[in-house]
């Protein structure tokens, strides 16, 4: 990703935005939040974040495996439904 190597602000805004995600995820598999209530604020904004930047997590992955996987498995589940 040599784009965002020269663009490090860039990188820092999407692994915060990802952490985010993650932080959410974790809530909803944990219960501490109502996953219905999530799902209907954040399904088409996870779903969309996810396809367009699968590229990225998948690359982030090969360094660090579970790198926001949390997001990712809440994501592949929704797809399903």
């Amino acid at each position: 990703m040599k784009f965002l190597d020269k663009e490090k602000e860039v990188h820092i805004n999407m692994v915060q935005l990802f952490n985010y995600f993650e932080h959410i995820s974790l809530l909803v598999e944990k219960g501490h939040v109502d996953e219905k209530i999530v799902k209907s604020a954040f399904k088409t904004l996870f779903l969309s974040i996810y396809s367009e930047f699968k590229f990225y997590i998948d690359e982030r992955q090969v360094q660090h495996r579970r790198s926001w996987i949390k997001f990712e498995e809440l994501c592949l589940k929704w797809a399903k439904e």
